[in-house]
Formats: structure tokens, sequence, C-alpha cells
């Protein structure tokens, strides 16, 4: 890509990020970025992350999305807020529009392709493992309406019910804030993993027969992969 072209994609795509910063809200902003917690969030991202430019910065960096491929922050973004998709996808066809019939001269011409066996696996587990790790965010992002401080006896009957397998802290501490920050201990502990849920399960079917078939969905999804 010519350097003007690369710095005119990037500030196609800087505008689109100042764009969504301004019209995306706080509740909206907060819902995405559980969206890609554990993938590829961690938790210091998840407590660092303070706005749309910071979020953009690291899945960048992640290479989640890219100049002009912004596909996985659309599939997530769309049950959320499908207004602000427009936006992505205006930003996407200015890229696609400034890049076309530019093709990259620095690359041997007339050279093939090819595709090697071996990253092409690679390629398809990472897809798998991103997909196994999408349907969990979205589990626990369902399971958070069910279940979460602001609905407190439910929340402390589901932390009553958590306490037999995790510690003191792990359940009530003052860092705990959320299902997620709960149910990634029970991760780290190997308690539940992708797609085995049991203990979970029968926790949360005590409190919300709802929260136990989001459960079930989840469970299903992740071993028709």
């Amino acid at each position: 890509m010519a350097a003007n072209t690369r710095a005119t994609v990037v500030d196609i795509h800087n505008n689109m990020v100042l764009e969504l910063s301004n019209y995306m809200e706080d509740e909206d902003f907060n819902q995405l970025k559980l969206l890609f917690n554990n993938n590829p969030l961690t938790p210091v991202h998840m407590r660092s992350i303070n706005s749309v430019g910071n979020l953009f910065t690291i899945l960048m960096s992640k290479k989640v999305i890219s100049y002009g491929n912004y596909a996985t922050l659309v599939r997530k973004l769309e049950p959320i807020n499908p207004s602000l998709c427009d936006i992505i996808q205006k930003c996407t066809e200015d890229i696609a529009k400034e890049t076309e019939d530019k093709p990259d001269t620095s690359s041997t011409q007339g050279a093939q392709p090819r595709i090697d066996a071996a990253n092409t696996q690679e390629q398809q587990d990472t897809a798998k493992k991103t997909k196994i790790k999408e349907i969990h965010a979205e589990m626990i992002t369902s399971l958070s309406t069910w279940i979460n401080p602001k609905l407190p006896t439910d929340w402390r009957n589901f932390q009553t019910l958590m306490d037999a397998h995790l510690s003191n802290v792990e359940v009530f501490g003052k860092d705990v804030t959320c299902l997620d920050d709960i149910c990634r201990a029970l991760l780290g502990k190997g308690i539940i993993a992708y797609g085995k849920y049991d203990k979970l399960r029968s926790a949360v079917v005590k409190i919300h027969v709802e929260a136990a078939n989001i459960v079930d969905d989840a469970t299903s999804k992740i071993s028709a992969i």
C-alpha cells in the first residue's frame, strides 16, 4: 500500500472511531467489551479499556480487526446497536474505494500464493477456538441479565452456591463485581471449561430455569463445533 494511500486509510479509520465514540452509549460500550472478554481481552484489558479508541487499539493489535476489515466487530455490535454498524459499513466502503486498483507493486509480480496444509489446519483450529470463546462470552452476557449485583437476592444466592467451589475472596471479594468475575475464577481452576458447564448449570438452575436454558444452549453450540 502506497504511503499516501495508507495515510488516507488511517484517516478514514480514525474518523470512524471518533464518530462511534460520539454516538455509542456507555451501556452499549460495556456490552461490546464484554463480548470480547477472554477473546481477546484479558482481565487487565477489561479493567483498563475505558474508551472506544482504547478498545479499537487493542483489537487492532490483536489482529481481531484491521483497516477495512471489521467483520468480527460488526457481528458482535449488531445485536447491541445496529445503527452503529452503518458507521462501520461506511468506513469499510470508503477504505475499499481508496485501495481498489492500487496493487502493492513491492511484491513479486506473477507469484502464485501457496497454501500450506499445516497453516490451513492451524487457521481452522484458530477459527474454532475463536467461535467457542464467542459463544462462551455471549452466554455470560445473557446470564448476566438474570444474575448480577443489581438483583441482590439472586446474586447473593449465586454467590452462596459458588462458595462451595471457590475461595471466599473469589466469590465475595471487593473485586468481584459481576458474574464474569466468578466465571473467570471457575475457568481458571478448571471447575468449568468451554462447553463443560455442569457446576455452573447446577447453580443457575436453582435461581432461574431460563438461566439454565442459556447454559444448555451454549453447551450444545460448542459441542456442535
